[in-house]
Parts: C-alpha cells; structure tokens; sequence
C-alpha cells in the first residue's frame, strides 16, 4: 500500500465521477484505475464496488486517518 494509492482512493471517494479525480492528479484513467485495483487486491476488498457499504465508509475513513498521518510534518 503506498501513499499515492490512498490519496487516489480518497479522491475517489469524493469525487462526482473517476473523470475528476483523475483531473486533481494529472494521470490517466486507467494509471489510476490500475492503482486502484492493485490497492484492492492488497487489501483483499473491491473498494470501487462497494462504495455504499458500511465496511467500505470504516475503510475509507482508515484509508484517510492513514493518509492524514503519512501527509503530516514528522516532529522529532
């Protein structure tokens, strides 16, 4: 799992369609559906088909604390 598939998966997430989540990135579609699939494969769970469901809402929110601590300023 790396960083970049979270934030594509949370662009997603809130995005009318993949068309403009693929806008805030600058990618392809298919770079960004294949980032996707990889991340669901890992994750063992099709992140894309189960958009409405109740374990896909408690992913996602994972998917963005995860997301918000790796984007964080490290302070030692």
């Amino acid at each position: 799992m790396t960083l970049q598939q979270l934030r594509y998966v949370t662009a997603v997430a809130g995005a009318d369609t993949i068309s403009h989540a693929v806008q805030q990135f600058y990618i392809s579609q298919p770079s960004l559906t294949n980032a996707i699939r990889e991340l669901e494969q890992e994750v063992r769970l099709a992140l894309s088909k189960t958009a409405s469901s109740v374990v896909s809402r408690t992913l996602l929110e994972y998917l963005r604390s995860t997301r918000q601590q790796k984007d964080a300023p490290q302070i030692k």
